[in-house]
Parts: C-alpha cells; structure tokens; sequence
C-alpha cells in the first residue's frame, strides 16, 4: 500500500476571490466548491482509451479532519467505469450475468487528504498552495487512483500540480545515480493497400500501434538527457519517462505531431512511499481514522505548515 503526493502550484491571496488568509476560510472554499459542483451537475465523464467506454465520478463526499492544529479536508471518491459493451460476471455457482452499457463498475472508495499551505506569511505577497496525498489502498492500481484525483482535479478543484523543465530535473538531481529508468516508446505506422494485396479493392489503409518500453539501471543524473534524446532513433509519437529516484518519482511525457521538431512536454514531480500495514488492518483499511492514522506521519514529513 502506498500514498502519492503533488503539490499545487503556489496562488496569490490577493488575486483568489474565494480564499482568505486562514487555514479555516481555505478550507470552507474548498468545501464549498466540490460541494457546489456537485450541486450543479450530475456527475464528471471521461471517454478512455477504448472511446466507448466511460469513467465515471459520480459523488465526492467532504470529510473534514485534521492534521494537528491544521484543517484539512479528506475527500472520498467514488469512481466508476460505465458503457461496457460484451462485459459478463461469472459467479462463484457457475451463473454468468452479462452487464448492459448502463451498469457501472467501480468503487466508492478512493481517498485524497487536501491539505492547505500558506507561504511568504510576513511578506506582502502571501501566497496559498495545496499538498494532496492520495492514499493508494492494495485493491486498485495506482493509474486508478490517479485517475480519479486527476478528474477531479481537473473539474472541480481546478487546481494546477506542480510542473518542471527537464532541466530543472536535471539540476535537482545532479550528483546522484538514478537506479531504475524505463522510457516507452508510442508508434503508429500505415500501410498502402499495395502492400496489402490480399484483401479487397475496397481496403484503404492498415495502421499499426505499437508500444516498445526500454529499461536502464544506474543512470548518472547529468546522462539523463542524452539517454533519454538517444530514444528519438526509433519512430514515436508519444514518449513516457519514469525515473524514480528515493521517494520521488519523475514523469516525462512528450508528445510530437506531424512537426516532428515540435515537441509538447509535461514533467510531473510527485512523492511516493510505502504505507505499512498488517492482515489484520484488512477490515479498517478504508476507515477514516485509519487513513488519518497512516497519513499523518506523512504529512508532517511533506508539509511545511502542519505542527503539533
């Protein structure tokens, strides 16, 4: 079991109309806004790889809490996929029951701590932030829960994560070996119907994705453009770069067009660590004082504002 943590980019006071300067008038946006939304629309979709299929965040519900004298608010998600074509249950007697399109698959249970930082306090440009700790429970994948904190940061928060330049990756890392690097490579490549002779007159192209995933050990930090640049001899559109290194985990995603000199890059910077727990923490692993429990360690660790 693990937490992922991001952090917000930094937001001036004096330009958030609905902020004050207190943990607690925060807090009570926040609130205010996922629970407005909601109030507003029916529920986020989102179409997935497959274009037919759906996810789906139907409902947030707002916990209050907090982390020493720190207001926070613990959000429970509950995120589904819907549309499912050819989808079928086969139970434990042997039945199966086929799904139709408007049955939903999911759970109620995917949980974000939101916790609220102040910064520059004595200065005249006060600014606020957000540290946001997913807590990644053992029966989902960690893009699951990514996905629902993504969606929901996108369309109700909307708020933005931290972001970096490759170099700046760099710099932060300078001096240090990178012990596990994987970067995947997305191509797509047509053939002519010539090529292809054995179907019909009426055939006008076949395309071909596919997916090559490279993995290096012991990279030096100041290697790390040229190994990653040294993949642009195979064709892609779409190159994906993990590297985590203690407990940080770098994302690298660049994406090119037809312009292959063009080339859009996002760098996410995010904070990994294992959460420990026993078999016979099974039946409290999504029980809220439990989640308090084995987040607050973390947060102390991450966030400069929480204290006792």
């Amino acid at each position: 079991m693990y937490f992922t943590g991001y952090k917000s980019l930094n937001s001036d006071v004096s330009q958030a109309d609905a902020f004050g300067l207190s943990y607690d008038d925060l807090i009570r946006a926040l609130k205010n806004k996922i629970q407005t939304y909601f109030s507003q629309n029916e529920k986020i979709t989102k179409p997935t790889r497959n274009k037919h299929e759906e996810k789906v965040i139907d409902n947030i519900e707002v916990i209050e809490r907090s982390i020493g004298d720190t207001p926070c608010l613990l959000l429970k998600i509950s995120s589904y996929r819907t549309k499912l074509f050819d989808v079928s249950i086969k139970r434990n007697d042997g039945n199966t029951e086929e799904l139709s399109p408007n049955d939903e698959i999911g759970s109620d249970n995917f949980f974000v701590l939101v916790v609220p930082e102040l910064v520059n306090l004595e200065a005249n440009n006060s600014k606020y932030r957000w540290m946001f700790y997913l807590y990644e429970d053992p029966y989902k994948t960690s893009e699951e829960h990514q996905n629902a904190f993504k969606m929901v940061l996108k369309n109700v928060i909307k708020e933005t994560v931290e972001h970096m330049r490759l170099p700046d990756v760099i710099d932060e890392l300078r001096g240090t070996i990178i012990p596990n690097m994987s970067i995947t490579l997305f191509s797509s490549s047509s053939t002519t119907p010539e090529t292809e002779a054995k179907y019909t007159a009426h055939h006008v192209k076949t395309t071909v994705k596919a997916k090559k995933t490279y993995d290096f050990e012991s990279v030096p930090s100041n290697s790390l453009d040229d190994t990653i640049s040294g993949s642009d001899e195979a064709p892609w559109y779409k190159r994906l770069v993990k590297c985590p290194v203690g407990n940080k985990n770098y994302i690298i995603t660049q994406e090119r067009n037809e312009e292959i000199s063009n080339i859009k890059e996002t760098i996410e910077r995010a904070f990994n660590e294992e959460i420990n727990y026993t078999d016979g923490d099974r039946n409290k692993l999504f029980e809220e004082d439990f989640i308090i429990e084995k987040l607050t360690p973390i947060v102390y660790s991450y966030s400069s504002e929480c204290h006792v």
